[in-house]
């Protein structure tokens, strides 16, 4: 299935004279989750020292949860929602104060709302409540916010780009107990409706998936009211190599081309490996470093299509057995850090051509080529 739907993406490609797809944003894609910070310590005192480096380092967009369940602990009464901003508030405030621009995942399910009680990684019983805090959310951290008008002096902010979950497509962590990309394409329209309710400019992410794009097929096949629909995809890159990474890239920009999306732009919302345990990602220092140095440096100057580049992530603590994080446990700069850092240093003299990656040379005239001589032969151009 893959094999045809790259097949015939690439003819549609050959057939129209070339890529649709956006180049990055000219601002500069480059961002870094910091949920590790805010989630493994709530204690903002502590959040200045990190946030600080990551601004000092040059970025601007820093990733981390907005959990529904911090807003609202208890189901609505009468149709009634009633929201306690205070842990998100500091949250805003701590990245604000960094003049850190805060990339939101709307997540999870609040505890009252799950479909598998006590379970916040099961999707909301009711789109309409996730959806309601999602309107919520953007009214007080969006464009013209109420949490700006009641904080003048911090810098001015806003969220822009809301990322809808976090790994719809994971049955094993993120979405029990098994992936539904029906009922996901279903909540992810209810938000996005929301949240253009209150800032039609708004990016509205579909949450990153992992592994292979068959999810994005049955979501359009599932829904087909979402062509045309979709602001951006967050994708997590993954891959135990550079190469598989961006065979994975490449997969997903055919797939969206075939589903009639080629100008849809991608949210790389992770990009990493860790350092240790049993994962088939694992890449010890210093090899990951050279592995987040050059995936993040052809990624960002691809033909892909990609809008944003987030690190995953600043720092783990000691007691995290991934690793994952590009910082030292005691926060000093790492080769992975480093690493990174020199990609968005070089970014700053943006590139004047693109990479090759998701259209290489010649692909549309060896498919046209094959086309003259019948439709077995473009078939084994591909094979």
């Amino acid at each position: 299935m893959l094999r045809r739907s790259l097949l015939l993406a690439v003819l549609a490609l050959a057939l129209s004279g070339g890529p649709a797809a956006r180049a990055a944003d000219p601002g500069g894609p480059f961002g870094v989750s910091v949920n590790s910070i805010v989630n493994d310590d709530f204690t903002p005192a502590h959040w200045n020292a990190p946030l600080r480096a990551v601004r000092a380092s040059g970025i601007t967009r820093a990733r981390t949860d907005a959990f529904w369940m911090w807003a609202e602990d208890r189901p609505p009464r009468h149709g009634v929602h009633r929201y306690d901003w205070r842990r998100l508030d500091a949250v805003a405030g701590a990245l604000a104060s960094h003049r850190l621009r805060w990339l939101p995942i709307l997540d999870y399910s609040a505890i009252w709302a799950a479909t598998y009680k006590g379970d916040y990684h099961s999707p909301p019983r009711s789109n309409a409540d996730y959806a309601a805090y999602a309107h919520a959310f953007a009214k007080r951290y969006g464009r013209g916010g109420s949490f700006w008008r009641r904080h003048p002096r911090l810098p001015r902010l806003p969220v822009t780009d809301y990322e809808i979950w976090n790994e719809p497509n994971n049955g094993r962590f993120f979405w029990k107990p098994k992936p539904d990309a029906a009922r996901f394409a279903d909540m992810y329209l209810r938000a996005r409706a929301a949240i253009h309710a209150v800032d039609e400019r708004a990016t509205v992410v579909v949450g990153g998936l992992v592994a292979h794009p068959q999810f994005v097929m049955r979501m359009y096949a599932a829904r087909p009211g979402l062509r045309g629909n979709v602001d951006a995809l967050g994708w997590h890159a993954y891959a135990p190599r550079v190469e598989g990474l961006l065979k994975g890239l490449r997969e997903l920009r055919a797939t969206l081309e075939l589903e009639g999306e080629a100008g849809l732009p991608v949210h790389v919302t992770e990009l990493g490996w860790p350092t240790a345990g049993d994962d088939p990602t694992v890449l010890p220092e210093p090899a990951r470093a050279a592995a987040l140095e050059t995936a993040a440096d052809r990624i960002a100057r691809s033909d892909c299509g990609v809008s944003a580049l987030i690190a995953y992530t600043w720092s783990t603590p000691r007691h995290d057995a991934t690793g994952f994080g590009i910082r030292r446990p005691d926060g000093r700069p790492g080769p992975s850090s480093r690493a990174f850092i020199r990609v968005v240093k070089r970014y700053e003299r943006r590139p004047a051509h693109l990479l090759p990656i998701c259209h290489p040379p010649g692909e549309g005239e060896a498919i046209a080529s094959a086309l003259r001589i019948g439709t077995g032969a473009a078939v084994t151009a591909l094979t």
